[in-house]
């Protein structure tokens, strides 16, 4: 059950502009290439005959954020480090070059998400020197190249220009490979195109949690039946229960009024939450909920179709509308223009609860806050019905290969190489780094543990949120929601039965699509 812990939001934007590619790769085996793995799964008898491997991984500072980019964990710093978990990623990558017998020739894009996609259209359709073999990029942009034809397939790699078939390394039996979300990106598990395992790490730092000031919460609360965060995260833990409810009477409770208005925040106010304005979004997707249901009774299984206005699944979102619109709107939530906007306003120290990614533990700024911090998870809709569930932001960072490479073959042992000796890499980082080199406190640890266990975002539950492009004009699920909230209104049931027909036919043009790539 490893992938349901980690799994990251998948196919963002399904509706795009632009035919399918017709080019292929030609790399079958690269020059000097020889070798099969070990029975015992050694390398040793593997030797590209040192050839070059071009990889590009990004380096762009996430514009939502204040921690770092994510190419010191996949490329490593430039030079030498004193950071442990650095120095693992430069052991790892030297001992992949030096087994394989390969030149991995790294190099960085700053691209920010929305021009992820334009680079691998310009290396592919241009067939551009500097056309990098692996490309590790944000789940945004990797998505919008699948759908456009422009990666391999890594399930079924086909044939070279001469005949042949084409060799793979990829292992996918073995633990580290997040294998239900590469399924779950195409409807086809003989049709893979995007990898994730140990070694995108952002799979967990772009986990979406409510950062809490500890220490506001414990004089906030301390007479009521929330007592303490140590009491709460204990409760969670133990009773698996944190509603709606809850977090809406939190805000209501933690809001502090020094005479200005709810959308005139003063710095002397204390506020419940700090929403920000993707909270619809995220809500939406933490919920599990789906508006897709599939003939065969379970998600891949059969033929998806969007639920009818009056289902049970349709009112299972409208009841989640509802629960949102009446947590957006209470008195003490503060919805701010974007997600860093409500992470500075957590750093001022009079926010009790906001939304934010766990990687901004790795915050120079969050680490030089004066009060004690911990993390919550999202609430659960319904008690009955619902568990818990993280969703991973689409700007996590995972892997490609592109369907000019110049040898799959070498790109695939690369990629299945260094997933499997980033175990050291990920308890580095997990282990003695967020949990216990970012905070001092054994309920935040345990809260880390809880949160990651639920990281999940199964293909219909991100359809929710992205079935429909809005450059159709076509209104999307999640605005269905957010409309709601700002307008305080329940409205959800007759818009979402307005648009539904709309979403079966999106729905259904991904699924041709999809099919018709090789």
């Amino acid at each position: 059950m490893k992938m349901t812990r980690f799994l990251a939001i998948l196919l963002s934007l399904v509706l795009l502009c632009g035919a399918l590619a017709s080019c292929t790769g030609d790399g079958g085996d690269a020059p000097g290439f020889s070798g099969n793995r070990g029975e015992d799964g050694s390398w040793g008898d593997v030797d590209f005959g040192g050839a070059t491997l071009k990889v590009k991984v990004s380096a762009a500072q996430d514009d939502e954020g204040t921690f770092p980019a994510c190419d010191i964990y996949t490329k490593g710093p430039d030079g030498t480090t004193t950071d442990e978990i650095q120095k693992k990623v430069l052991a790892r990558n030297q001992k992949a070059a030096s087994d394989l017998n390969i030149k991995v020739e790294y190099s960085t894009t700053d691209s920010t998400v929305g021009e992820v996609f334009a680079e691998i259209e310009q290396y592919v359709r241009g067939a551009a020197e500097d056309a990098p073999d692996v490309f590790d990029n944000d789940i945004y942009g990797l998505v919008r190249g699948m759908m456009n034809g422009f990666l391999w397939n890594i399930s079924n790699p086909g044939k070279d220009a001469n005949g042949n078939e084409v060799y793979s390394y990829f292992d996918f039996s073995y633990d580290g490979w997040y294998n239900e979300y590469m399924e779950g990106a195409s409807f086809d598990p003989e049709k893979l195109y995007i990898l994730a395992g140990d070694y995108h790490i952002d799979l967990i730092r772009y986990a979406w949690v409510f950062f809490t000031n500890v220490d506001l919460f414990n004089s906030t609360f301390g007479t009521t039946d929330y007592k303490s965060y140590d009491y709460m995260v204990e409760y969670i833990m133990g009773t698996n229960e944190f509603l709606y409810d809850d977090l809406t009477y939190l805000a209501k409770t933690g809001w502090r009024d020094t005479g200005s208005s709810r959308d005139e925040i003063d710095k002397d106010d204390q506020i419940g939450i700090c929403l920000n304005v993707i909270s619809s979004r995220i809500f939406l997707a933490c919920s599990g909920l789906s508006m897709v249901e599939w003939s065969g009774g379970e998600q891949g299984k059969g033929t998806p179709s969007v639920y009818p206005a009056e289902s049970e699944g349709a009112n299972a979102l409208n009841t989640l509308s509802q629960k949102f619109t009446e947590l957006y709107n209470a008195e003490g939530v503060y919805c701010v223009g974007n997600v860093l906007d409500a992470v500075t306003q957590f750093f001022d120290g009079n926010v009790v609860l906001t939304v934010a990614k766990i990687g901004e533990m790795e915050s120079a700024a969050m680490r030089e806050t004066t009060f004690t911090r911990g993390i919550l998870p999202f609430p659960r809709y319904d008690r009955n019905e619902s568990d818990f569930v993280t969703v991973v932001h689409d700007q996590a960072e995972v892997s490609c290969i592109l369907n000019n490479a110049s040898s799959f073959s070498m790109a695939s042992a690369y990629l299945q190489y260094m997933n499997e000796e980033s175990d050291v890499v990920l308890e580095e980082y997990y282990e003695r780094g967020l949990k216990f080199k970012y905070n001092e406190s054994r309920s935040v640890r345990q809260m880390i543990d809880f949160i990651k266990e639920h990281i999940r975002s199964p293909f219909d539950s991100v359809l929710t949120v992205y079935l429909c492009d809005e450059s159709t004009g076509k209104k999307q699920i999640y605005d269905i929601f957010k409309e709601c909230a700002t307008q305080n209104k329940n409205s959800f049931a007759s818009t979402y039965h307005q648009h539904r027909g709309s979403y079966q036919t999106a729905l259904e043009t991904l699924v041709s699509r999809l099919a018709a790539q090789e």
